[in-house]
């Protein structure tokens, strides 16, 4: 049974962080499922960010991000 990656990125500085997504197999997309600096919750697919592409994290918040698996 595979399940769905996720990942948490963590910005505790009080400035913007850079953070470049690894790489999870397979032409996959992380999606935006909850972002604490801007207080959304989901991002429509177009703000989906590729593997290997680098995302900015507020200050002093998170962003979870998944990865869905292919059903197989």
């Amino acid at each position: 049974m595979l399940d769905d990656d996720l990942l948490l990125v963590i910005n505790g500085w009080r400035e913007p962080l850079t953070f470049t997504l690894p790489d999870v197999g397979s032409p996959r997309a992380w999606g935006w499922e909850l972002d604490t600096f801007s207080g959304t919750f989901g991002r429509p697919a177009e703000g989906a960010a590729r593997r290997a592409r680098p995302i900015t994290v507020g200050p002093r918040s998170l962003v979870l991000l998944r990865a869905p698996r292919a059903a197989s």
